[in-house]
């Protein structure tokens, strides 16, 4: 019996303002072709982080984490993402697969790009596609915080307010059904360490943003 490689497709978006989950589903179908036109390459599991950032350290991605426990055990041999960068942005991370990945010769395929890990021009192509990807990141992170630093010194800074979990949105509009006020059901998300997308707590205006906008209640 010939063994057919297998690969894992993992997906991801720092931010989908709409959370309609589309961008991921555009990811999604170019993955797809990469599957198809490798000929003896089967999909082994779907994992996608949706809305979660690849840069911060301290966000915890539970798919990309269960992709990694996976592959330890042995279960699939590829990874298809849309991009490098979509797979992660921390050289850290990217030396724990660059080590995982040398000892069984772990693909990485992309629309555009194949890279093997098991070989040194593989892992120096992934070294520099990650440096890359994180130096973009924090070139607009340095760019964003002068921004803000301007806005506040002139008066028009607005602060993110909301959230952007699908989860914590049906809560909240479970909690106003229930006849709780915003600030009411601020302490509720509080008590279970829920943030705002600036990653506040208190956060009796985030809500009642979030219930000023009816259609995300059915999320």
């Amino acid at each position: 019996v010939t063994y057919m490689p297998k690969a894992a497709l993992y997906l991801r978006i720092s931010k989908d303002d709409q959370e309609d989950g589309l961008a991921v589903e555009r990811q999604r179908a170019d993955c797809l072709k990469v599957i198809a036109r490798e000929e003896d390459l089967t999909l082994y599991k779907e994992f996608v982080d949706n809305g979660v950032s690849a840069y911060a350290r301290s966000v915890k991605r539970p798919a990309f984490d269960q992709m990694t426990k996976d592959y330890e055990a042995g279960l699939f041999d590829v990874v298809v993402c849309w991009d490098i960068d979509r797979f992660s942005r921390q050289p850290i991370q990217l030396e724990t697969w660059i080590q995982m990945g040398d000892t069984r010769g772990l693909r990485i395929l992309t629309p555009t790009e194949s890279t093997d890990l098991g070989t040194d021009n593989g892992r120096l192509f992934f070294r520099l596609k990650g440096s890359i990807a994180r130096a973009e990141v924090e070139r607009k992170s340095a760019r964003q915080k002068a921004q803000t630093a301007q806005a506040k010194a002139n008066g028009t800074f607005k602060p993110r307010l909301g959230f952007n979990d699908p989860t914590v949105i049906k809560r909240i509009f479970a909690l106003l059904g229930e006849g709780k006020g915003p600030y009411e059901i601020a302490k509720v998300l509080n008590a279970v360490g829920v943030k705002t997308l600036m990653g506040h707590t208190g956060a009796g205006q985030a809500v009642r943003r979030v219930a000023g906008t009816p259609r995300r209640g059915g999320v």
